[in-house]
This record gives C-alpha cells, structure tokens and sequence, in this order.
C-alpha cells in the first residue's frame, strides 16, 4: 500500500512539474536565451537611416560593440548607454544627446556568431526610417 502511494505521489509531482515547466512563456524564454547571447565584444556594421525615398545615404559604419550583462554597453566610438532585450527586441539607449535611442528587432536566424537586427522610426522630417544592426563575431 505504502508503494502505491509513494509511486502516485511522485506521478503526482511530476505532472505538476511539467505543467509548471510548459506554462513558462515562450517568449521569456527567448528573451532570456537572447540577451545571455548578446553578452560580449562583438564586430557590428550600422546602416545609416534611409528611407525609401532616398537609398544614396545608406552607409555602413563599422566598429566594435560590447554588451555588459549588467545592461551597460560602449561602442569603441565611446559612445555608451544602456542596452534591454525583450520581445525579441534589442533596445539601446544613448544619454546626453550621444545618439538616437534604437528599438532593433532581431531577424531570423541569429546564433552566437552573428545576428542582424533591424529598426524602423518616424522621425521629426516626417519620413520614416529604417537602419540595421550586424553584430558578428
């Protein structure tokens, strides 16, 4: 009798177990998983914003990005901020005037060698812009 209860209350247990692992979302996961990526030096090439209007401006500007678990960053430019990643959105957040803060929205296909990510504003001339992110390593 001890056996039988002993073995339902570990099926029980592991039932709960799995339902508490599959409730997890998604998403969360992702963003844990992206961001634990994102961590380190990393090579990365910016296309200058474009619209479609105008493709001539589009330039790359390469350099060297480091990503601090902290949620700190610096670029070799010395340009530094802030950086958050969330929904698959990697957010970089210039104070004093240092740059435009960037919503990137991270592509298909990233790994822990390369990711291309890539955003999309308004900005105050009306036209709305789009510039991506290479990080590779």
């Amino acid at each position: 009798m001890k056996t039988k209860v002993t073995w339902l209350l570990t099926a029980i247990l592991i039932c709960l177990t799995a339902t508490l692992v599959s409730s997890c979302k998604d998403k969360e996961m992702q963003d844990v998983f992206g961001a634990a990526n994102i961590v380190g030096t990393w090579n990365s090439s910016k296309t200058r914003p474009t619209t479609t209007l105008s493709t001539s401006y589009q330039t790359n500007v390469k350099g060297i990005i480091t990503f601090e678990a902290s949620g700190s960053f610096h670029e070799d430019n010395g340009k530094s901020g802030r950086w958050t990643f969330k929904d698959n959105e990697l957010t970089l957040y210039y104070p004093n005037g240092e740059g435009r803060s960037m919503r990137y929205a991270m592509q298909d296909g990233y790994n822990r060698d390369q990711m291309t990510l890539t955003a999309t504003f308004k900005a105050d001339d009306g036209f709305t812009y789009t510039s991506s992110l290479i990080l590779y390593r």
